[in-house]
């Protein structure tokens, strides 16, 4: 019966580490392109090849079922340490677990061939997995990055069990192996006991891996449109949104701060329903036509009177949105304040238009003189022509005054 429930526990093994290397996989291609779900998915398909392997002891070469099985265990718990340390970002390092797992199948080769000894073999197997198991629950447990706490802990406390106990079981072989002490009784309930924690880790990674890099995937979302809205705002003063018929359904607070207009007057209303001013009735006649021809727009401007009672100059843009079935939704865009722009082109086409006043004063003076010279000139030597007391002498001078 025994023999049944551990051949029915190796069957369990191995679907269970397929199906987190599947689970890992379809989550890897369809929902986020992770690199440390694809190594957390190689780690699973080689523990299961290592589990096939295992299960095939008696009817394959114990090359196979001993050696390579046990070493697939280790090399997959490699691949599963080195997803851990790419989902926290850290560098490889030296590859210490490969050198562990070529030194743990050179072990195994010479308990299984030259020198055969099972205590010696689970002693190898059980210290090798220890040694990778232990760091596994130690990045997972670093301190440095308060995200998914609870998600990590639950995954590192399920490492540290299990490298707990296959630590406890190299030294209960250790010491079992001992003269006087009955070994082969202990080998089955601890075989049992190792399939049972393989297939917990399963579940326990196959819950708790989607849930870290789907929550890491959600913070670069949010980290990524913080940083558009962030872009964004510096490129323009506001956001807005209207639905089909043109009404504001959503405005930014940079709008009520920026324009010192309250959004309950916005909201709700078309943008010709504001107290708007400075467009022609052609011109809104035209923009009004391109709304409803569902085209973008850019730079239509406009004065609008705000809760100060002060008028404002304001430059919009914007495009229309259409849902996935094709069907228009509305238009969104950004809006500028343009009020210091607009006076300080308003003082320069005055202080232009009062230089070319000036200019054109002048010019006109400088001929008038021009015609006074002259007139004045005639003036004096016609006085010089004239005898002296002449009548006509008098009404000369009166020319020079």
């Amino acid at each position: 019966m025994l023999n049944l429930d551990i051949r029915t526990l190796s069957v369990l093994a191995i679907i269970s580490s397929l199906l987190l290397a599947l689970g890992l996989q379809l989550v890897h291609r369809i929902i986020v392109n992770d690199p440390s779900l694809r190594l957390w998915a190689l780690g699973a398909t080689v523990s299961g090849a290592g589990y096939v392997f295992l299960a095939l002891r008696g009817m394959v070469p114990d090359l196979f079922s001993i050696v390579v099985g046990n070493t697939l265990l280790i090399v997959g718990t490699a691949w599963l340490y080195l997803g851990i340390r790419a989902f926290r970002e850290l560098e490889q390092g030296f590859p210490w677990y490969w050198v562990l797992a070529g030194a743990t199948a050179a072990v195994l080769y010479y308990f299984t061939y030259p020198m055969p000894s099972l205590s010696m073999r689970i002693v190898a197997v059980s210290a090798a997995l220890a040694a990778v198991l232990f760091p596994c629950a130690l990045v997972l447990l670093r301190p440095d990055d308060g995200h998914d706490r609870m998600v990590r802990w639950f995954i590192a406390a399920a490492f540290l069990a299990l490298a707990l106990f296959t630590a406890a079981r190299a030294v209960i072989t250790l010491l079992m192996d001992l003269p006087g002490q009955d070994f082969l009784a202990l080998v089955s309930p601890i075989h049992t006991l190792s399939l049972v924690f393989g297939i917990g880790m399963c579940a326990v990674l196959g819950i708790g891996l989607p849930l870290l890099v789907t929550g890491k995937m959600q913070r670069r979302l949010a980290e990524n449109e913080s940083r558009f809205r962030d872009l964004a705002v510096m490129s323009s003063d506001w956001f807005w949104e209207q639905d089909a018929q043109f009404r504001f359904i959503s405005m930014s607070v940079e709008w009520s701060r920026k324009a010192r207009f309250s959004l309950s007057s916005t909201i709700g209303k078309t943008r010709w329903e504001l107290p708007v001013a400075g467009v022609s009735d052609a011109k809104w006649q035209e923009h009004r036509a391109l709304l409803e021809r569902h085209e973008a727009f850019e730079n239509f401007t406009y004065q609008l009177r705000n809760d100060d009672g002060e008028l404002r100059w304001f430059s919009v843009t914007g495009k229309p949105v259409f849902g996935s079935d094709g069907v228009f939704r509305g238009y969104r865009g950004t809006g500028h304040d343009i009020t210091e722009r607009v006076n300080l082109e308003q003082r320069v086409r005055q202080t232009q238009k009062m230089e070319a006043i000036g200019r054109l004063a002048g010019g006109i003076a400088h001929d008038f003189n021009n015609i006074l010279a002259a007139i004045i000139g005639n003036e004096r030597l016609a006085r010089a022509d004239l005898p002296a007391g002449d009548p006509a002498q008098e009404s000369l001078r009166e020319i020079d005054k």
